[in-house]
């Protein structure tokens, strides 16, 4: 089993190689498809690492917002009941 060349500048007319170059070839395309579909895993990992932690971040200033919300809120209404009351102090019931 030969491959004929198909550069005669380099190799002259119809110069063949050898059945084992022609699997290395075939082994080294395969390698390197190999290392294409490792290379492709490795950013789809790094990007869905790095979109969990923007998710992570945004859901925890959400919560953070909505309690510190809440707490103003009370303080709030403490406040507005404490003037309708007319008392000097601060007191929530």
């Amino acid at each position: 089993m030969s491959v004929f060349a198909t550069n005669s500048k380099h190799f002259g007319k119809n110069a063949s190689f050898s059945a084992c170059s022609s699997c290395h070839a075939k082994n080294t395309a395969a390698r390197k498809s190999t290392s294409d579909y490792v290379a492709f895993a490795d950013t789809v990992l790094s990007v869905s690492a790095f979109l969990f932690a923007i998710i992570g971040a945004i859901c925890i200033s959400l919560i953070i917002g909505l309690i510190d919300i809440i707490i103003i809120n009370a303080i709030i209404i403490c406040l507005i009941k404490a003037v309708n009351k007319k008392q000097t102090k601060f007191i929530c019931e």
